[in-house]
């Protein structure tokens, strides 16, 4: 794949759907930050790691792989994460990972509804799309800017982080 990008389906969706009801069932108060306003609502939700227990599986599975493309060995790699929950016709802008000292990036797809808009890595002039489904999981190098689109359709629900 171009753009230094790797795609694979990362974990059982089972794993993915154990996080997304827990998800559903979370209240304001049990996010411990909201960031990024845009467009009427928090693109970026933070929770304690430990919030959600199936949330574990994913994460190391995660920090797993990225200790194997950077070639990191043993040594620890600390794994920060948050939930962008979109809705009919939402969208999220088109941004980077670089504010601190982010070695690679990364997203997984707890749920993914028919018709939801896709995601694209641009890197300079170059881009990829990539469509989005439920379990997939993508991680990339460097400062690529990525952007998801979102379709006008009924039901729309994505959640990923």
């Amino acid at each position: 794949m171009s753009l230094r990008a790797q795609r694979e389906i990362l974990v059982p969706t089972e794993e993915g759907s154990c996080a997304l009801r827990a998800f559903a069932a979370l209240t304001e108060a049990d996010f411990s930050r909201r960031t990024h306003f845009i467009g009427g609502r928090f693109e970026n939700l933070y929770l304690d790691r430990d919030r959600i227990p199936k949330l574990e599986t994913i994460l190391d599975q995660a920090e797993s792989r990225a200790q194997e493309i950077l070639d990191w060995g043993a040594a620890p790699l600390r794994c920060a994460f948050w939930f962008n929950a979109q809705g009919l016709g939402q969208a999220t802008s088109e941004h980077t990972h670089e504010e601190l000292d982010e070695l690679l990036s990364g997203i997984y797809y707890l749920s993914v509804p028919k018709h939801s808009g896709d995601l694209i890595l641009q890197d300079g002039r170059l881009s990829t799309r990539i469509t989005s489904e439920a379990g997939l999981f993508m991680q990339h190098l460097g400062v690529l800017r990525p952007l998801l689109l979102s379709a006008d359709y009924a039901n729309f629900r994505r959640l990923f982080l």
